[in-house]
């Protein structure tokens, strides 16, 4: 399991991405819900009143101790699903090298769609809402690439066939 989550060779297939993706998911939903908790518990108690602002910093400091327990869990969620999409697409027998087009490309393509639709009136919407496909797209074909499709059948440069012996 710690060389499926921390190395970067080798081959993953369908089940071990989708397992990732559920246990990211989960990791991810607790420590939302952590902050959620935070800021529910400081509307229905009386920890932050107008009558005492002193009380703030008790809020904000929960909040940034919450924050700096959740960027380590972010970063380390980020670098694990990074190495697992590279071996996912190693099974499709293709580079981890694709990591950048799936991750990077559709990210920064969706920071020019909204670069292009600020203060340009329609002919910018109708820019920026075509860049904004683009990059849709391309998280589409992530999705299928990485989620949907089989791996190559037997061995490929990247390793052998982790289905190997599986109906």
């Amino acid at each position: 399991m710690l060389h499926l989550l921390f190395g970067w060779r080798g081959r993953a297939n369908r089940a071990q991405m989708w397992l990732f993706a559920l246990i990211g998911a989960i990791a991810y939903g607790v420590a939302i819900g952590a902050f959620a908790w935070v800021i529910a518990y400081d509307q229905s108690s009386h920890l932050h009143t107008a009558a005492d602002p002193a009380t703030t910093g008790t809020v904000i400091g929960m909040m940034f101790g919450l924050g700096l327990l959740f960027l380590p869990v972010f970063l380390l969620l980020f670098y694990c699903s990074l190495a697992v999409m590279a071996k996912r697409l190693h099974d499709r027998n293709k580079s981890g090298w694709w990591v950048l087009i799936f991750v990077v490309g559709p990210t920064l393509i969706s920071g020019m769609a909204s670069n292009a639709t600020q203060g340009a009136g329609e002919n910018g919407n109708m820019v920026g809402g075509a860049v904004a496909l683009v990059a849709l797209g391309i998280w589409v074909w992530a999705f299928v690439e990485l989620y949907c499709l089989r791996g190559t059948v037997g061995d490929n440069a990247y390793g052998p066939d982790p289905l190997a012996g599986k109906p």
